[in-house]
């Protein structure tokens, strides 16, 4: 629980960020449009997972350990189509490069760096 907690965290201060950003740059329809994308990959995604996680108490613990990663294997698929689909976006509106290392590094890189030392941590202990 204190995981998910982390992600709405994460996800909904990203949401904010966007939308204070999209004020602040004059850039609104830019980044209700990339709000929406990530919001309709992430829905996508629950519902490939979502039977991937009322099999899973079902299965033996082989199967489980594969259909475990076979999961977060499809998470990463997921997460890397999105972030090309969002380049596209950014670049198609002629967004300053500069700007787009700095959303790369800021609102898509550091989360996920977080999440796995928070992950890192959480296992070893």
């Amino acid at each position: 629980t204190f995981l998910t907690g982390i992600i709405i965290v994460i996800y909904a201060g990203k949401y904010f960020i966007y939308r204070f950003l999209g004020e602040l740059l004059g850039l609104r329809a830019m980044t209700a449009n990339l709000n929406s994308t990530i919001l309709i990959f992430n829905k996508g995604l629950g519902l490939f997972l979502f039977p991937i996680i009322i099999a899973i108490p079902y299965m033996t613990e082989i199967i489980q350990e594969v259909i475990f990663f076979l999961g977060l294997a499809l998470i990463s698929v997921i997460y890397i189509l999105r972030l090309f689909r969002e380049l596209r976006i950014i670049l198609k509106k002629q967004f300053p490069i500069l700007y787009l290392i700095l959303y790369l590094c800021a609102l898509e890189i550091l989360p996920v760096l977080v999440m796995g030392k928070l992950l890192n941590i959480l296992i070893i202990n």
